[in-house]
């Protein structure tokens, strides 16, 4: 058994599939779409939580279509708009030349893909919500604010926006979600010292946040990728203890990249599937 892909329209809503026990909210990153993220996911990560949770719903929505101000105002699927990139810690903070508004608008979409779910007859805590870069920004605070306990949080290669903010844009009911936070050692794009700052801040907000590096840049590694599916079978099981994930390390090759300048973005060359993992089919959101 393996992970049930469900669909999420223009309008955000989510159709029932198989019946799941769990389910993963995942969005991608600046330019890009969701269908290379829902395949990787797909293989690398969900297929390894059927043993202990069974069935897991992954919804990945696409990000609107606007113009980007750090790419010269030209128009591409964005969680937020952006100043400048590359980006560090000492640029701009807190907000890092990042538009939060238009990151709270993405996060109030999020909240509504949960609420759907929740009609579904799925349980707050049997959802997690990830993403990688600028969705992994978003994932943090659509976990942060939600106002009923969730079961975890992953953001690889992301940044903390509003870290100014937390007393508000942490609600109560989610002071005790735990985050995975896995960064590059040598991201180019968003630099690691932005995983620093921004996990110093949580953790004074007292949440429960592990950082994790890798060596590779502004992307996506097979041993972070393993991680997180130990990471959330652990949340979906109620027993996530972040100081006991072994540190990884090794030197294969990434995966997905985010693209910065506008371009056609084709598929990854897919992962081989294992004997046994179910397969769906994901859409959403299609640009028009």
């Amino acid at each position: 058994m393996g992970a049930c892909n469900v669909i999420c329209d223009k309008e955000n809503h989510v159709e029932d599939a198989d019946a799941a026990s769990c389910a993963l909210i995942w969005l991608h990153g600046l330019g890009d779409t969701e269908r290379r993220w829902a395949q990787l996911v797909t293989d690398e990560m969900l297929w390894l939580l059927h043993s202990e949770c069974g069935y897991c719903k992954l919804v990945t929505p696409r990000a609107p279509v606007a113009p980007v101000t750090c790419n010269g105002r030209r128009k591409m699927t964005r969680w937020f708009d952006m100043v400048e990139l590359p980006l560090s810690a000492g640029h701009n903070p807190p907000t890092f030349g990042c538009d939060l508004a238009s990151a709270e608008e993405s996060v109030r979409r999020i909240h509504g893909i949960i609420d759907e779910l929740l009609e579904i007859g799925m349980p707050t805590d049997k959802i997690a919500i990830g993403g990688f870069s600028q969705g992994g920004a978003v994932a943090m605070l659509a976990a942060l604010g939600y106002p009923a306990p969730l079961a975890g949080c992953i953001a690889f290669s992301g940044l903390l926006l509003g870290k100014d903010e937390l007393p508000r844009l942490i609600h109560p009911q989610n002071q005790g979600v735990q985050i995975l936070w896995c960064h590059g050692e040598h991201d180019a794009v968003l630099l690691p010292s932005l995983q620093r700052v921004g996990c110093d801040a949580l953790q004074a907000a007292g949440i429960d946040v592990k950082r994790r590096r890798y060596p590779m840049g502004h992307s996506s590694h097979p041993a972070e990728l393993a991680e997180g599916a130990s990471f959330l079978s652990d949340c979906f099981n109620g027993k996530a203890n972040l100081d006991d994930i072994a540190d990884q390390s090794t030197t294969s090759s990434a995966v997905i990249e985010e693209e910065i300048e506008v371009q056609e973005l084709g598929p990854a060359k897919a992962p081989k599937r294992p004997r046994g993992c179910c397969w769906g089919s994901t859409t959403s959101d299609e640009i028009v």
